[in-house]
């Protein structure tokens, strides 16, 4: 095996990995707060049962009646809740579970075509796995990936952006600059403080958008040196 080509494959193999552990953490953390959030939730619910079941007294005025009213609305709200904390929970590991392994000749990429996120979304949940979103430096490499991975993702974000230079000029991730001929015609086509900063594929070239727009992502392993 050349050594490229083992490079490759451990860069694979360390990213695999980075990726159980993290879906092992994410687990057992889960599991926790599930196990915690039901004991609570049942708790709630007795309570509200009790409070229910006691002997009936009439209130002597309506203020006290409005007394009652409120503490089983306070009960039955908190035990509500609590059962939309368990679902919350319940769709944790949504995003995580749901990147899928996908190997190109420009690289191996991680994707998400299930779920959208806003750029810094997308940002975060890529580096929490030990990856980053994917950069294209060629036009070559970027039509390549595009004609391989169109069928997979739907104008999933990049690692593009104007972030920490001027407005208008793009970089990708890792610092280089963003070629001009790599943008559709017309783009971008809006950029500035609060405007449009963050880029995206789709067919085969470079858009711009606002990055609090959702988009599938895109995550590709970093370039580790081994020796």
């Amino acid at each position: 095996m050349e050594k490229k080509e083992m490079q490759m494959e451990l860069n694979k193999l360390r990213v695999e990995n980075e990726i159980m552990k993290a879906q092992n953490m994410q687990c057992e953390k889960a599991k926790q707060n599930e196990q915690g959030l039901r004991e609570q939730c049942e708790k709630e619910k007795l309570d509200c049962q009790l409070m229910k079941a006691q002997p009936v007294v009439i209130p002597s005025s309506p203020e006290d009646f409005s007394d009652v009213v409120q503490e089983l609305k306070k009960c039955e709200k908190k035990v509500a809740d609590l059962l939309t904390e368990r679902v919350k929970l319940n769709t944790t590991l949504s995003p995580l579970n749901a990147l899928q392994l996908m190997n190109l000749t420009t690289g191996t990429y991680y994707y998400d075509k299930k779920n959208r996120y806003s750029w810094r979304e997308a940002q975060e949940l890529c580096k929490s796995l030990g990856l980053q979103l994917a950069s294209f430096e060629t036009p070559k490499k970027l039509s390549t990936f595009w004609n391989s991975a169109s069928s997979y993702v739907w104008g999933p974000w990049t690692s593009g952006s104007y972030f920490g230079h001027q407005p208008g000029e793009f970089h990708w991730g890792n610092g280089q600059r963003i070629s001009t001929d790599m943008w559709r015609l017309g783009q971008p086509d809006e950029f500035g403080v609060g405007k449009e900063s963050c880029v995206y594929v789709y067919d085969g070239a470079l858009y711009d958008e606002p990055c609090t727009d959702k988009n599938n992502v895109i995550c590709e392993q970093p370039m580790y040196q081994f020796g």
